[in-house]
């Protein structure tokens, strides 16, 4: 099992966590849509050859993020990613998976 760690803004967290739920993550033994949801800040700034969708070129940029955490059963891991590549609204989106050891 691994647990998947994703950082978005909060405009788009709600649309991607059901689009995550859909391919069948989020479940936890005889529950399913579970995600545990945090706020943040993001902070970057786009470098030349980037396409920004939040700020401009070489601008330092904030944002007000959600740290999405859900469960992922390891045969769905590239769904997963193929879903966030789909979904999220930044070119580069954050995130990272981990080992869960029960």
């Amino acid at each position: 099992m691994l647990k998947l760690v994703i950082f978005i803004p909060k405009t788009h967290s709600d649309q991607l966590k059901e689009r995550l739920w859909e391919a069948g993550l989020g479940k936890q033994g005889e529950y399913e849509n579970c995600a545990f949801t945090s706020d943040g800040i993001g902070s970057f700034k786009p470098l030349e050859g980037a396409n920004p969708t939040i700020g401009n070129i070489f601008d330092f940029e904030k944002v007000e993020e959600h740290r999405v955490e859900m469960l992922c059963e390891e045969k769905l891991k590239e769904i997963a990613i193929s879903t966030i590549k789909k979904y999220h609204p930044y070119e580069a989106p954050a995130y990272e998976f981990y080992k869960i050891y029960t």
